[in-house]
């Protein structure tokens, strides 16, 4: 399995700034250690409760799992597209749990790796995504926007 953690650049700073002067100030003797470390602690805490941003993608042949703060979704390879086995109700991809997954543009959804080739092959515009809903076919529209974080970054 492969993992793609994405972070917004501003949230690594600030932690590093704060520890690095907390190192200094224990070093120069100014802070006991104690100090320092409950100091980083509580830098720490505040700096996860800010509006810092973490999406993890996380692919393998058989399942994509996406995570982006509150939103959620899960795909896994099935006989019968991708099922759809966990997905937030405020994801702008209009997917739910139960959901399967069967063609995205004009390519048959059969693996993960499928559904990444059609997004991609989609290069950037919106593309049609039909998904069996509670036995009936529903017809979406993915913009770039909405498809683009489920892409892994290009390699180098």
């Amino acid at each position: 399995m492969r993992f793609y953690p994405r972070y917004e650049p501003d949230s690594l700073m600030p932690c590093s700034l704060a520890s690095s002067a907390l190192i200094a100030l224990t070093a120069c003797c100014l802070l006991h250690p104690g100090q320092a470390d409950a100091a980083t602690r509580a830098h720490a805490a505040s700096a996860s409760s800010s509006t810092s941003m973490q999406e993890v993608l996380a692919i393998d042949d058989t399942r994509l799992n996406w995570r982006h703060n509150d939103q959620i979704l899960e795909l896994v390879a099935s006989s019968d597209g991708l099922l759809v086995t966990q997905a937030s109700a405020s994801l702008s991809l209009q997917l739910q749990r139960g959901d399967r997954v069967r063609t995205a543009g004009r390519t048959e959804i059969t693996t993960v790796a499928t559904l990444l080739a059609a997004l991609r092959a989609a290069a950037g515009n919106p593309v049609a995504v039909d998904v069996m809903r509670d036995g009936v076919q529903v017809h979406l529209i993915w913009t770039a926007a909405t498809y683009t974080p489920l892409l892994p970054p290009a390699a180098p």
